[in-house]
Formats: structure tokens, sequence, C-alpha cells
């Protein structure tokens, strides 16, 4: 299974720091932004995400990051709608 950046850092142990530190990415907060799908991560860190966990995080798993922190917090709560005609 893909994993997502996030699955990867809390699997392997690491600080946001860690990880940045291994990504070659600024910050740890920059690094944070990425695993939790809160920013988009550019092709070439992504593809030292996926040498750095041996194939584990894929950009299909970036993706599904940025998709779940899209989803509004009280999505759950939303009402169907209406079935139209």
């Amino acid at each position: 299974m893909d994993l997502t950046l996030e699955q990867w850092r809390i699997s392997e142990g690491l600080t946001y720091e860690q990880l940045a530190e291994r990504l070659c990415v600024a910050t740890a907060t920059q690094a944070r932004r990425y695993a939790l799908g809160l920013a988009e991560a550019p092709a070439a860190l992504k593809e030292r995400a996926r040498a750095a966990s041996g194939g584990k995080v894929t950009p299909e798993g970036f993706h599904r990051a940025r998709l779940e922190a899209a989803k509004p917090e009280d999505a759950t709560l939303a009402p169907e709608p209406e079935p139209v005609g």
C-alpha cells in the first residue's frame, strides 16, 4: 500500500525536523505542511520521499494527503443532497 508522507514519518519515528533533513526541506514547518497535505509538494520532493522511503511513499500518497486536508471538518454532518426531478 502507498503511504502518505505523514504515515511514513510516524512509522519511522521521525520528528518534522528530522523529516526536513532527510528530504532536504528548508524548515520543519514546511516539512509538516507537505506531510499533512497542507501544501502541494514539488515533484522533486515527491521523488526524494519515494527514494528515502524505499518506494513506500508515492505521488498517490501525497494526493491522498491533499484530499484529506481539503475535506471540511464537518463533512460528515452535511445533509444528503435532495434528489433532482
